[in-house]
C-alpha cells in the first residue's frame, strides 16, 4: 500500500482516505517521510453499516472530491 500512495502522490493521482466508524487520519510526523503528503488530505468519514443509503453517499462522496480535486 506504501508503494501505492507514495506513487500516487509522484504522479498527482487523486487519492481521496475513507475513514471508517471513527477512524482518524495520522499526522504528518506518524507516516514515513516518503507518504506524510496524505496527512494533508481532506478524507472522508464513513460510518460502517451495510445499506444501499450509505454506499450511494460514498459514491457521491468520491465524485464530489474528484470534481473539486480537478
Amino acid at each position: 500500500m506504501r508503494l501505492e500512495i507514495r506513487t500516487a502522490l509522484e504522479r498527482s493521482i487523486p487519492i481521496i482516505p475513507i475513514l471508517i466508524d471513527g477512524a482518524q487520519m495520522p499526522t504528518r510526523e506518524q507516516l514515513p517521510a516518503d507518504i506524510s503528503k496524505l496527512a494533508q488530505l481532506n478524507s472522508i468519514k464513513v460510518i460502517y453499516r451495510r445499506s444501499e443509503r450509505n454506499e450511494r453517499q460514498l459514491v457521491a462522496d468520491v465524485q464530489q472530491a474528484l470534481i473539486s480535486a480537478a
